[in-house]
């Protein structure tokens, strides 16, 4: 009697569980460099500004085949329901290895959730250049039919933050043209070239 009951129990249980349990699967690689990374540099952090700012703690990053330092920051997500997944830093038989931080969704898609950027959204100008972009590891489609929405670097006032790419379901009828950066030329009488960055978005077939 008691086996079945420890039985039941186990099968009314596990189901929850599992379905508590959500597992996103992160799409940025790592990478192996040669030398690890410094000492992280001591900083202030100042007066959050708004509630719905997160805090990015100072770190390291690898920047063209460099450690460069990323001085800490308050920013709004690019986009709701996602969330700072902090860079991380392993030593592995002798080597080191790198994943960027990056902004990800917390929770997997569903069928109906189509991505819509977020409304009103510009073009960004700035003079500083986008690192080359990840060569992100694209997980399995959670659904038939779903688009995948490439990843991107977003611009959050200071620096550039790595979006990672995610999966989509589709907009009735169109495709998605993914965030881009092009490089707008000077005008020749002083004005140096300038980054542009064009916004991701659906549009017709």
């Amino acid at each position: 009697m008691m086996k079945r009951l420890l039985m039941f129990v186990a099968a009314v249980v596990t189901p929850s569980l599992a379905t508590a349990q959500v597992t996103v699967r992160l799409t940025v690689p790592e990478v192996r460099v040669r030398v690890g990374p410094p000492p992280a540099r001591p900083e202030v952090q100042p007066q959050r500004q708004s509630p719905d700012q997160m805090w990015i703690a100072g770190h390291w990053a690898r920047r063209d085949n460099a450690n460069v330092w990323v001085p800490g920051v308050w920013t709004r997500p690019p986009h709701e329901g996602m969330t700072w997944e902090k860079e991380r830093w392993e030593q592995r038989n002798g080597a080191w290895y790198s994943a960027e931080g990056h902004w990800r969704y917390t929770n997997p898609p569903t069928p109906t959730d189509v991505y819509e950027p977020p409304p009103g959204r510009e073009q960004v100008i700035v003079d500083s250049a986008p690192p080359r972009n990840l060569v992100e590891r694209r997980p399995k489609a959670p659904f038939r039919g779903a688009v995948w929405i490439a990843g991107y670097w977003n611009w959050d006032g200071s620096h550039h933050d790595w979006v990672a790419g995610h999966w989509s379901a589709r907009h009735a009828n169109s495709v998605w043209t993914p965030d881009r950066w092009r490089r707008a030329p000077g005008n020749g009488h002083g004005q140096r070239a300038r980054w542009v960055l064009v916004p991701g978005h659906w549009s017709r077939r």
